[in-house]
This record gives structure tokens, sequence and C-alpha cells, in this order.
């Protein structure tokens, strides 16, 4: 049960959302399955993580199912790891109050985009990541430091506007250290989006 206070102060005016103000409840049940052997930058694996629920009593929004699917798989060959992810929602088309929708946007969910700039009740997300070990940093300081790039491609829906379909590229620097992964990988999207990010935690 979560109690929900939605305001928007910037861009409303364009926007026209409505405040958000009340409270929501979901039961849902979690299935994972890890064998990826590492917690950062796996080098060999599959993790997948799928969730089943039900949305109800929910401010402003109709009662939903909810189903999430998330799979990250790992393979490594030499010095070259191929890290393929992918990403897929749905609520049924129901009508659902924006704070309680899925989002798309942000470092490695659609990189060039700006963070859950995109808002739907489904949604798809593919990236295939190439990355490179060209160094190894001693201990305690790290593990390694890899250059590479990857693809993004994303879809988002919801039954009161437009489906939105970005796609971007990004490449640069992906770091293990002790306080996570660091990446500093300038990205550029379909429709004019450009963003340069910096991140530090897990990686997937």
């Amino acid at each position: 049960m979560q109690d929900i206070r939605w305001k928007t102060d910037v861009g409303s005016a364009s926007d026209n959302l409505p405040d958000v103000f009340g409270t929501m409840q979901r039961a849902r049940v979690r299935f994972d399955l890890d064998n990826q052997d590492r917690a950062l930058v796996p080098q060999f694996g599959a993790h997948l993580t799928a969730q089943a629920g039900y949305l109800f009593n929910t401010v402003q929004s109709a009662n939903a199912p909810q189903f999430t699917i998330q799979t990250s798989f790992a393979h490594q060959i030499d010095k070259n790891l191929l890290i393929l992810s992918l990403d897929s929602g749905t609520m049924l088309h129901r009508n659902i109050a924006q704070p309680f929708r899925f989002t798309l946007g942000g470092p490695l969910r659609l990189s060039a985009s700006a963070i859950d700039e995109y808002r739907g009740t489904d949604y798809f997300f593919l990236s295939p990541l190439f990355l490179r070990r060209v160094a190894t940093l001693p201990a305690p300081l790290g593990q390694s430091i890899y250059v590479g790039g990857g693809y993004e491609a994303g879809q988002i829906y919801a039954p009161d506007a437009s489906t939105i379909t970005r796609q971007d590229v990004y490449f640069g620097i992906f770091a293990e250290t002790p306080l996570g992964v660091i990446t500093l990988t300038p990205a550029i999207g379909t429709d004019d989006h450009r963003k340069l990010t910096f991140t530090l935690g897990k990686f997937f």
C-alpha cells in the first residue's frame, strides 16, 4: 500500500497532467533466477526476473493486472563481452494514473533521453552491449576497465497517448570499482536526443 502526493510543478501548462493525491494497493508475486557469475559486470550466465501483480483501489486508476519480465544474458569471448538485455511489461492497456505507469528513459534505459521521460502502461526495451577489457585495476581498487558501446530500442504505449518509439547508440568507458560500476557514455538517439551520462552503481 502506498500514499501518493504527485504534483506537477514544471510543464503542467503544456502537458495538462492532473495532480494525483491518494492511495494505491498492489499484490504481487516475483520469481528470480540468477546464475550470472558476478554482481557488477557479469562474464557469463543469465538473470531473469518475472513479476505478476494486481493494482487495485488506486486513485484515478482502473484496477489492472501487471506483468513484467526482465532478462539479461552475458557471454565472454577472450577479452570481449556481449551482454543482451530485454525488458517488457504490460497492464493490458488499462488507464492508470501517471505515478503508477512504467517508465523508460535515462542511463541504460534509453540513454539519450531524460530520466523517466516516457510513461505508459505497456512497454518493451531491448539493448545489446559489446565490451572489451582494456585494463585490470589492482586490488582493492577494482577489477576491470572496459571500453564499448551498445544499441537501445524501446517502445511505450498508454491508452491516452500516442505510441512512442525511440532508439539510440551509446559508447564510452565502463569501470568496476569498490563503489560499483562507473560509466561515462555519450549517447545519440532518434528525435534529436543527445546526452552525456555518468553513472555509479550496479550495472544490470
